[in-house]
């Protein structure tokens, strides 16, 4: 059996575990498990961009909104933003979901733009 066929799956429950937590508003939790599943999807990414590039973009923008209205801190909401479009910038022309998500990303980016420091 080989542990690292379900890394992908482990990332994805991390993941939504942590959008549910941040409902709840359970942030510490959330936050936790944001990284963890951010940091999976980023080694799965490098490893193979053109099926986990997208993954790995939409928990850098998940934890963009969480920084951009939870636990507000301007440095790393714009930080996983930045890595949210780059992320989905691949995929755009081909990808509606990626498109849609961009634009989010872009939102964050203007908000922040128009907020004074």
């Amino acid at each position: 059996m080989n542990p690292q066929t379900y890394l992908p799956d482990v990332a994805m429950t991390l993941n939504n575990l942590a959008i549910l937590q941040n409902n709840k508003n359970e942030y510490a939790q959330a936050e936790g498990n944001y990284q963890k599943a951010l940091q999976i999807r980023r080694k799965l990414a490098e490893d193979n961009p053109q099926r986990f590039l997208i993954d790995y973009a939409t928990t850098a923008v998940n934890l963009a909104l969480f920084y951009n209205d939870n636990l507000v801190t301007r440095k790393k909401s714009i930080h996983f933003t930045k890595e949210a479009i780059q992320g989905f910038n691949p995929f755009v022309e081909v990808v509606p979901f990626a498109a849609k998500w961009k634009k989010v990303a872009e939102e964050i980016l203007e908000y922040w733009k128009n907020q004074k420091e």
